[in-house]
This record gives C-alpha cells, sequence and structure tokens, in this order.
C-alpha cells in the first residue's frame, strides 16, 4: 500500500514538473537564418508517449555570423540568453540565463557562419552546440499543413477607402 502511495505521489511530481516546460523553443537574432523573426525557426521538442514536454529540445541547421539568443514565449521575454553578453556561440557545452522581464540582461550569444546541432537542456540549463555538417535539418519548419487558397481577397486598413470595415471592402481581382 505505502509503495503504491508513493508511486502515485512521485508520478503526479513529475508530470506537475514536466509540464512547466515550453512546448517550443525559437531561435532568434541576426545569426538565426531569420533574423529577429522567431516563429521561422522554432526548434523540436522531444515528448513523451504522453506528447509532454520533457525540457529537450533539439534543431540542425545553419546559423549566420551573428547574435541569437532563444525565446520561448509569445514575446521577448521570457527567454534563454547568455550568461556573458557577446559569449562565442562556439561547440561545446554552454550554461544559459533566464531572462524573464525586460528589467533583466538580454545578454546574446555571437554565432560564426555554419552548420550546427543545438541541444537546450532545461533540466541542467545547458546548451550543447556540435558541428552538424552530415546531418539534415531538424527544426519546426519540418511541419506542413494543409492551408486552403481563398478565392478573394478584400483589403482593409487606414491605407484604402474602405478603412478598418471588411464589409466594406471591395474584392481584388
Amino acid at each position: 500500500m505505502k509503495k503504491s502511495i508513493l508511486l502515485s505521489i512521485l508520478s503526479v511530481v513529475a508530470m506537475a514538473v514536466m509540464a512547466q516546460y515550453p512546448t517550443r523553443v525559437y531561435l532568434c537574432g541576426p545569426g538565426t537564418p531569420s533574423g529577429w523573426a522567431t516563429e521561422q525557426n522554432p526548434m523540436y521538442t522531444y515528448v513523451d508517449d504522453n506528447n509532454v514536454p520533457t525540457g529537450m529540445y533539439e534543431w540542425v541547421g545553419a546559423l549566420n555570423d551573428g547574435q541569437l539568443k532563444f525565446l520561448y514565449g509569445s514575446s521577448w521575454e521570457p527567454a534563454y540568453i547568455a550568461v556573458t553578453d557577446g559569449e562565442a556561440f562556439s561547440t561545446g557545452v554552454h550554461q544559459f540565463a533566464e531572462r524573464l522581464s525586460d528589467s533583466d540582461p538580454d545578454n546574446k550569444w555571437v554565432a560564426t557562419a555554419g552548420r550546427y546541432k543545438i541541444e537546450i537542456n532545461l533540466i541542467d540549463s545547458t546548451i550543447t552546440v556540435s558541428d552538424g555538417t552530415d546531418l539534415a535539418d531538424k527544426n519546426g519548419n519540418d511541419q506542413s499543413f494543409a492551408v486552403a487558397i481563398p478565392s478573394q481577397i478584400f483589403p482593409v486598413g487606414d491605407g484604402t477607402s474602405f478603412g478598418w470595415n471588411p464589409g466594406s471592402s471591395e474584392a481584388i481581382d
């Protein structure tokens, strides 16, 4: 009885801990292929059989010369940032800090152009960077979604004679 209660408690604690991890992490900055546009370079999340994020993320692709950091929210905070601003983003293991508000430091790594494999481990607050030369791309852009193509487009906004009222706009042929 005690053993099953203990296992139940441990399961609940493990699920609570795992549930705190973000479902995605985004690469952003001039050192990334899309610059500061984050959704273009999401990192995959390793997930267990229950689709619960485990705090492990992996990305393989080309980086440019320039700054980078990792976002995991819908804004510039929260973010995973370099411990020291301007730290070289080179092969090896790097500790990271967490930026939770705009009053926290906004330290960035500086990447050198090349092909890399990046692994983020939220459990021990590390980022492992390795050579990705012989590896296929692995990022959230590999996903494809079926999207209906609209038959008509209706312009709205201050730059049109229709204003912001979609119902008054005329279709563009």
